[in-house]
């Protein structure tokens, strides 16, 4: 194991270990000897590999992300291409528009605040999109999403940055019955309220 971050604090090590499993606790006390070690890290259920941005998973596709760009903190919904060329003009994005199905998918946006400061706090991905009951959200890793990125030790990131939206496609085949939620933080933003039945594309 090699660990990620160690210094010298009075009396003792303080060493960080990114993923704080039992395994690499033993292997270092063990390595450490007579030393005094204070080990830290995150807990197993609380880290996130590295690894690239996924192209999408159950019942979504990732579309892009967009640093600086934001059309509101709440989520957005485009379930027609009219509503998605609005959506898209609104965003002031010179590329082209994704490309979306929209016979079997809507549109959601997902804005987040990138905190300022070293990598560790702009190291940011989308994982996944979820439905639970009537509650559909995004999970990530990095400082927006509560869940930090790979080994990076914790930064001193600041409590304000710059808007990043992410766009993703979502199956109407996932979306739950209406009424139901959308919400980039289940436990932090109340979201909106989607009254209309978008399992099925409008006539």
């Amino acid at each position: 194991m090699e660990p990620h971050g160690v210094h010298e604090l009075s009396g003792f090590f303080g060493v960080w270990v990114g993923a704080l499993t039992p395994e690499r606790v033993v292997e270092l006390v063990a390595a450490a000897v007579d030393y005094p070690v204070c080990v830290d890290g995150y807990e197993p259920d609380e880290y996130v590999m590295p690894g690239p941005q996924p192209s999408g998973g159950d019942g979504w596709r990732y579309l892009g992300a967009y640093d600086r760009v934001s059309v509101g903190r709440e989520p957005r919904v485009a379930a027609s291409p009219a509503e998605f060329s609005r959506l898209w003009k609104e965003m002031g994005v010179n590329d082209p528009a994704p490309v979306v199905d929209f016979s079997s998918e809507i549109v959601v946006t997902f804005e987040v605040s990138i905190p300022f400061g070293p990598e560790a706090c702009t190291n940011v991905r989308l994982d996944d999109v979820v439905v639970d009951g009537q509650m559909l959200y995004p999970v990530g890793g990095g400082p927006p999403f509560r869940r930090a990125i790979g080994t990076d030790p914790p930064a001193n990131c600041v409590a304000f940055g710059f808007p990043r939206t992410y766009l993703v496609a979502v199956s109407r085949s996932l979306l739950p019955e209406p009424p139901f939620t959308i919400t980039v933080d289940p436990e932090y933003s109340a979201g909106i309220v989607v009254d209309a039945d978008l399992r099925q594309p409008p006539a």
